[in-house]
């Protein structure tokens, strides 16, 4: 990762990097040992498919409380 691109960090400690980065990262050719931080929005898909898992393996009855 550049160390010249702006990172932002989220509430629970979650650093990413904008769009515009992440879309030039990905263009570039980099050290393929590098790895790219996440967007805002990959760490909220993220998020939300763990929550998905989470509320899948409950009891039929506390599920009903999230739909």
């Amino acid at each position: 990762m550049n160390r010249n691109q702006p990172l932002f960090i989220r509430n629970d400690g979650k650093y990413f990097i904008t769009n515009e980065d992440a879309k030039k990262w990905d263009q570039e050719q980099y050290n393929p040992e590098e790895t790219r931080l996440p967007t805002l929005m990959e760490l909220e898909k993220e998020d939300r498919l763990a929550n998905e898992k989470v509320i899948e393996n409950l009891s039929p009855e506390k599920r009903q409380e999230y739909e």
